[in-house]
């Protein structure tokens, strides 16, 4: 008896492929389908206070996707990388104004704000898929990716290998054995064979001929990926807890608002900005956890992982090239040294800032001659560039609706970032790079009303801080630079070296510049890189915004730095179109300039890599040392004296408030100093006392010898001991 052979076994077979059924799944029907499961899970799961595990990934999930990605489908069909770069800015951006909205009206109920959040997502789903399946029907890109070759399987298994050796080198690695030169004379050399095998491989992509058959754009961005999960977490991981104290000082005031449902008047100046803060806590009340200290060590790498898509957008506006801009991503990974992804509402601050950059640019349908002369002064600066082709007026108010939300998500969540955007929105409105010319009196109005009324707190004891700062710009490149390089002398040199590399990078950026096609293109690289310089003149911040220039600057600087490696690679009339191989011919043989380039990324890693872990000795905070702090934290009555709570951040990372610190008088030795003070706990950790060390000249054993005149003196007793921290309490 013949059997009737079934569709799907005869599809497998080559045969009836004429009639066989079949349903095309695309990433466009895949993304809206877990945003529909996510939003209508999420609340239910909230509600019912139930999931464990399984509720803090659907928490996680919904963080990112919902509602900002269906939104940005809704808003860009078929524009993948918008959906990336926006989608996740626009749900963090909800969650925040959600959040800080509950906290203004006194209101706290995560669950209801799980539900409002899952409505906006389902009722985002209908117009993205209303703009989106039936042209991803006809256009499916299942035939695109069906031949595995060597391209497509090598970055896959370049990865894995990457990852054993970093495993291995995390397992070997001792943080401790830092010193004043930093992590760079500790690091396992299998880190930065793993880290070569990445770079040699994303090179290797980007200077061969791109097939639209191969998902090229897929590998980059797993492997830009693989870079920043490992250069970010290094420390972290092998550590067992964060690098950047401050996070778990911020670690505390989330928990605050988680408990008591509100902000901490008079307390810290960042409760003025709670946007963040309230943001985390809702989400820990989401995911139903106690705290979100357990979040430190990967956030830097998440939140790098999702400005990737939003400086792939901006590299290829300011470029036009898909090749140049995933270059600016991979020089962005090895670079980045500031260290200001950790978990903070800067770096939040940051991406919406970048995202809002970026859909400016996108909506901009761009000047009549954006490839060539760009006309007259007076006709560049009193004309509007022309909108899109494919947006309505309609459409275009929806735009600039998202751009102030994104826009007030930032301005209450933190306090320097929107003065950085506002210059920019004011350069952009003032020069007509954009369409939005007068964007940037709305946001100011909100920058405003906030500051008088939601800052209150703050600068009504605090005003005369604002008012002086105003205009020392000296003061600010004063601190900013010449005020880093201090410590012995191993230290300054890597100070030196830090300034030295943001130079190179710089001027590099200059050169990229000139190679730049178009005039709309250049000026816009001008504004961003000027908006940030002028913070100079606004504000010192604590002697911290030269760092913040040199953060909001990074990003065209690594573009600009991209376009003129690109443009030495391929010389004269060989320069790369979107898909064409970068030939790198010239008077230097190929293979020539091919090892120059390997070997000059290789030096950036190390360079980098040994820039962004100068200060790893003293701002590492081990598992043992948490450890410590946690003790205290769990054993210490509310108003206990404990030194040095301010100093040491892990102190900080709950029970706000509750306990205090107290100032030493300066006058005498340290030890009786902080006798007469007669605190009730002193913690001395490995970490303070290396900073004690490089920055001050103590000896290397200073807290050893304080914890020894402290316990023969009979006022103080070990309260507990790790191998990076003591504690002393005071005998009754």
């Amino acid at each position: 008896m013949n059997v009737p052979e079934l569709p799907a076994v005869a599809l497998l077979r080559g045969r009836n492929r004429a009639t066989a059924p079949h349903i095309t799944v695309t990433a466009e029907l895949v993304v809206l389908w877990i945003t529909g499961f996510v939003s209508v899970l999420l609340p239910v799961l909230v509600w019912l206070d139930t999931g464990g595990p399984f509720r803090t990934a659907v928490t996680a999930v919904s963080a990112v996707l919902v509602p900002g990605v269906p939104v940005a489908m809704a808003f860009y069909p078929r524009r993948r990388r918008m959906w990336l770069a926006l989608g996740p800015a626009v749900s963090l951006g909800v969650l925040v104004l959600v959040a800080v909205a509950q906290l203004l009206t006194g209101q706290w109920y995560p669950g209801t704000a799980a539900s409002l959040v899952s409505l906006l997502g389902l009722a985002a789903v209908l117009p993205a898929a209303r703009r989106n399946l039936p042209e991803a029907a006809r256009k499916p890109d299942a035939v695109r990716y069906r031949t595995l070759t060597t391209v497509t399987v090598v970055p896959v298994v370049v990865c894995a290998a990457s990852f054993g050796l970093w495993t291995s080198a995390v397992l070997r690695l001792d943080p401790g054995r830092a010193g004043s030169r930093g992590i760079i004379t500790a690091v396992p050399p299998e880190y930065f064979a793993g880290l070569a095998l990445l770079i040699c491989c994303a090179l290797w992509l980007l200077v061969s001929r791109w097939d639209p058959r191969h998902p090229l754009h897929l590998q980059l961005g797993l492997l830009a990926a693989a870079l920043t999960v490992q250069i970010t977490t290094f420390v972290s991981f092998a550590d067992g807890g964060a690098v950047v104290g401050t996070g778990y000082v911020h670690v505390g005031f989330v928990d605050a608002i988680g408990d008591l449902g509100r902000t901490l008047e008079g307390f810290d100046a960042r409760f003025s900005w709670p946007g963040f803060f309230a943001a985390f806590a809702m989400l820990a009340a989401w995911a139903g956890v106690d705290s979100v200290a357990g979040l430190l060590t990967v956030y830097p790498a998440v939140v790098g992982i999702l400005f990737i898509p939003v400086l792939l957008v901006l590299g290829r506006i300011l470029t036009g090239s898909d090749r140049t801009a995933w270059g600016g991503v991979l020089v962005y990974t090895l670079v980045n040294w500031v260290q200001q992804d950790y978990f903070s509402p800067q770096s939040l601050a940051f991406l919406l800032y970048f995202t809002v950059v970026v859909v400016m640019l996108t909506e901009t349908g761009g000047r009549p001659s954006a490839d060539g002369d760009g006309g007259t002064l007076w006709r560049w600066l009193r004309t509007t560039p022309p909108r899109p082709g494919n947006r309505t007026r309609r459409g275009e108010l929806c735009v600039e609706v998202l751009l102030l939300l994104l826009c007030t998500a930032m301005v209450v969540s933190h306090q320097l970032t929107p003065v950085a955007l506002l210059t920019t929105l004011i350069l952009f409105g003032a020069t007509g790079v954009v369409r939005q010319r007068s964007l940037w009196m709305a946001v100011g109005v909100i920058f405003v009303a906030w500051f008088a009324f939601g800052a209150r707190d703050w600068w009504s004891g605090n005003l005369a801080v604002v008012i002086n700062g105003f205009g020392k710009s000296q003061e600010a490149l004063s601190s900013g630079i010449g005020g880093r390089v201090q410590g012995d002398a191993a230290y300054r040199q890597m100070q030196q070296l830090r300034i030295l590399f943001t130079a190179v990078l710089g001027l590099t950026a200059v050169a990229g510049w000139f190679t730049v096609r178009g005039v709309w293109r250049k000026v816009c690289c001008l504004l961003l890189v000027a908006s940030p310089v002028s913070l100079v003149a606004v504000q010192t911040y604590g002697g911290e915004v030269v760092l913040r220039v040199v953060l909001y600057a990074s990003p065209v600087l690594v573009v600009l730095t991209a376009s003129a490696v690109a443009w030495c690679c391929s010389p004269g009339r060989n320069r790369p179109g979107r898909n064409s191989a970068v030939h790198l011919t010239g008077r230097v043989p190929e293979r020539v300039r091919g090892v120059v380039l390997v070997a000059g990324a290789l030096m950036v890693t190390v360079v980098g890599v040994a820039a962004r872990g100068t200060n790893t000795a003293f701002e590492r905070n081990p598992a043992s040392t948490v450890e410590a702090a946690r003790a205290v934290l769990d054993s210490a009555p509310a108003g206990s004296v404990v030194v040095p709570v301010e100093t040491d951040a892990v102190l900080r990372m709950d029970r706000v408030g509750e306990l205090r610190s107290t100032r030493l008088s300066g006058e005498g030795e340290v030890a009786d100093q902080i006798m007469d003070a007669r605190p009730d706990f002193v913690f001395f950790s490995s970490a303070r006392e290396a900073y004690e060390h490089i920055l001050h000249g103590r000896p290397a054993d200073w807290f050893t010898d304080l914890v020894r005149q402290m316990v023969d003196s009979g006022d103080y007793e070990i309260f507990t001991r790790t191998d990076t921290a003591t504690v002393l309490r005071r005998i009754a």
